[in-house]
């Protein structure tokens, strides 16, 4: 196998390293990127591009994006030459390789919270998280936590990104892919992004969006099994 590899994992919507709870604790020299500020104008490809500017790829590189994070790493990838030469593999979880994925419920859901008050909005994410926890059937530590991401959140990022995420013009990584493998494992119940059939390599029966969270073995598995099949090596610790 080929030296170490760097894995990144990327957060989604409104969501940080909290998210990856259980993905941190097997792999414990992974790290969880951090999102710079929007511009008022940026789409997701400037936005990627200029996130990619601030990164250290000086070593080869596991981008692993939840959703939002997701479409990040595919366009920094695509984007920026440096981040092109590091990434070895990108896996997608719960997430989608172009914006023809993204449901018209969700660009609905958009543009009416553009309208919201934010004191209002806040309100709604957490009965949000609540019903995401219900739905996926959370443990109640992960219930808090996603509590607890609600609660803090940016709301400005939130907007911001939620609008780029609904105007994604991005027709996805075929030029890409030839450089760079790209990998998906997607809950087959899930219905944030709705399953594209052909797209994930792996789909888990019965699962929604969460499945870091509630497959977290089969995603920790799936993680590890394209850091193979790529030919680089990740540090895994082992279980007890």
């Amino acid at each position: 196998m080929a030296n170490d590899a760097r894995l990144v994992f990327m957060p989604g919507l409104g969501t940080d390293r909290r998210l990856f709870v259980e993905q941190l604790s097997r792999f414990p020299h992974a790290s969880t990127c951090e999102w710079i500020a929007p511009k008022p104008d940026d789409n997701l490809r400037a936005y990627a591009s200029r996130w990619a500017e601030q990164q250290d790829w000086s070593k080869p590189t596991i981008l692993v994006g939840f959703a939002f994070g997701g479409m990040v790493a595919l366009e920094a990838t695509e984007n920026h030459a440096a981040a092109r030469e590091a990434v070895k593999g990108i896996v997608i979880v719960s997430g989608c390789r172009s914006g023809s994925a993204v449901s018209e419920g969700f660009r609905r859901q958009v543009a009416m919270s553009r309208m919201v008050p934010q004191a209002i909005l806040r309100q709604g994410l957490l009965c949000f998280a609540e019903r995401f926890s219900e739905r996926d059937d959370l443990a109640d530590r992960h219930r808090q936590l996603l509590k607890e991401m609600a609660t803090e959140i940016d709301i400005e990022m939130f907007r911001w990104s939620t609008k780029a995420c609904s105007e994604w013009e991005y027709r996805g990584p075929v030029e890409l892919s030839k450089q760079v493998p790209v990998f998906q494992i997607h809950g087959e119940r899930d219905h944030v992004i709705p399953l594209v059939p052909g797209d994930p390599d792996t789909v888990l029966p019965n699962a929604g969006h969460l499945i870091q969270f509630t497959h977290a073995n089969e995603v920790n598995a799936y993680i590890a099994k394209c850091a193979k099949e790529i030919g680089v090596s990740i540090h895994v610790k082992t279980k007890a």
